[in-house]
């Protein structure tokens, strides 16, 4: 009876242990892919931008945010609402939980020291940028009695204009 019982319970701690490393697994999967969809995205954003006579970088807000949604959707295979379509790679809906653009109409001198602690982001911006955080839910093998925080993916792009 002693080894019945010690067998069952190695093999119901093997059998959690595997299903916490292909839910790792799948959570590193996820945000890989969400980091490059949404580095992808701002990119586009970015490029609609447009250089003025006077030369100065200024980026339309409504073009870019259009751009950079649109990206998304096709990148991950979602719908105008953010949820994923039959065939898509995520698991669940997406949110953009912020989107910024700081270009030269935002009267901002290039380089300074970029600062949201909303997001916990911090970076030197050298120039241009536009900057988006996105969430979608952790990907949960399993029921679990506490759910995991969602996936924050924040992405900074620059336009660099003249090397430092």
């Amino acid at each position: 009876m002693d080894k019945a019982l010690f067998f069952m319970s190695t093999i119901i701690i093997v059998v959690l242990i595997w299903v916490s490393q292909e839910e790792f697994q799948t959570w590193d999967q996820q945000r890989q892919l969400l980091k490059a969809a949404n580095n992808r995205a701002v990119h586009r954003a970015m490029l609609v931008s447009t250089n003025s006579n006077e030369g100065r970088f200024i980026i339309s807000p409504e073009t870019a945010r259009k751009a950079y949604d649109e990206a998304l959707q096709r990148n991950l295979g979602l719908t105008s609402s953010f949820q994923p379509k039959t065939g898509s790679p995520v698991f669940s809906e997406l949110r953009v939980l912020y989107f910024e653009i700081i270009d030269d109409t935002t009267g901002q001198s290039f380089p300074f020291l970029y600062d949201n602690p909303d997001y916990h982001l911090t970076k030197t911006i050298r120039g241009p940028a536009v900057i988006a955080v996105i969430e979608m839910d952790y990907p949960a093998l399993v029921q679990r009695i506490r759910n995991p925080e969602p996936m924050q993916i924040p992405t900074i792009y620059e336009y660099v204009t003249e090397s430092l």
